[in-house]
């Protein structure tokens, strides 16, 4: 504080110009309600001041007069703006993300090679991810349980995109985990209309339907399952986490692959005691979601084909 007033000394600078401000209000226009006190004891707090600021400026206790009072508040105002501290755009940036605050539109979006593989890195679908998370429908968005030790949010976002063929429409879910402004983009799915997912609630419970449909059978610790929400253990997960290839789909799946046609996903975090907390556990498909996005005509999709994105979204 340039003059440095006693008074407001071990104060924040945010609560110091409140202070201040009131003040300097309560002189130019005391009928005004934003005027009044906030704090405890700031009566006794503003009195004090301003006898300060009218020993500093040499004027006396008592004067009232409008070139007096003028130069009290100018000097209030003046002491405030003093106290404004620059902000830090990308920290503030950084909470907001933290908190699943940040507009969609602010985040630079990171699409992982497998994703990109599943896509054959076509461009025009690299444009729709990123349409999806900076423009998405719906988002949901948490963090592993517990008392972790790195909780960065795990969000998702879902967009649906009108095909020119109605039948061909589908919503993009895309599922990534953030961190400061960046999205890390693991998973992505296109559901049709005719998949059973059009009848889910929120997008956990959209995306459990559509594993319903393309996943592969897991076990997670001996149970067997497709799908599992979330799960914490005190051992490795690669240690409790398996493919289950023992029913007839799965083997002849198994035997016709001859390199990687399946992609599995699980958001992990461990908590101060060593135990592993996971999320979105599943493993999809691959040959089947391909065939599926097969018979909708993916592969000669092109920009022009979808009808609620504008044209220069596409370069």
């Amino acid at each position: 504080m340039s003059m440095g007033i006693t008074t407001l000394h071990g104060l924040d600078s945010v609560t110091a110009s409140g202070i201040l401000a009131r003040a300097a209000l309560s002189l130019s226009d005391f009928m005004n309600p934003a005027a009044k006190y906030l704090l405890p004891d700031e009566e006794n707090m503003r009195k004090k001041v301003l006898d300060e600021v009218r020993a500093h400026l040499g004027i006396r206790v008592d004067s009232e007069a409008p070139s007096d009072l003028e130069r009290i508040v100018d000097f209030l105002d003046s002491e405030a703006d003093s106290l404004d501290e620059p902000i830090d755009e990308k920290k503030a940036l950084e909470r907001l993300s933290e908190r699943g605050e940040l507009p969609t539109d602010l985040y630079d979006v990171i699409i992982s090679n497998e994703v990109q593989d599943v896509y054959e890195f076509r461009q025009f679908d690299v444009e729709l991810i990123i349409n999806t998370v900076r423009n998405p429908d719906k988002t949901q968005h948490f963090r592993p349980t517990g008392d972790t030790v790195d909780v960065p949010l795990i969000s998702m976002f879902a967009k649906h995109f009108r095909h020119k063929y109605l039948n061909q429409s589908f919503t993009l879910l895309v599922i990534g985990v953030r961190s400061g402004l960046q999205v890390f983009v693991g998973q992505v799915w296109r559901i049709y209309a005719d998949s059973s997912a059009g009848r889910a609630g929120d997008l956990v419970d959209f995306l459990k339907q559509f594993i319903e449909d393309f996943g592969l059978y897991i076990r997670i610790d001996g149970k067997k399952t497709k799908f599992v929400s979330e799960v914490t253990s005190d051992k490795p997960f690669r240690t409790i986490f398996d493919i289950d290839f023992t029913d007839d789909n799965a083997k002849a799946y198994r035997n016709k692959s001859k390199q990687h046609k399946f992609q599995t996903a699980h958001y992990a975090r461990m908590d101060k005691n060593g135990f592993e907390n996971s999320r979105l556990i599943y493993a999809v498909d691959l040959i089947k979601y391909k065939s599926k996005i097969e018979a909708h005509n993916w592969r000669n999709e092109k920009a022009g084909d979808i009808l609620n994105v504008s044209a220069t979204t596409f370069h």
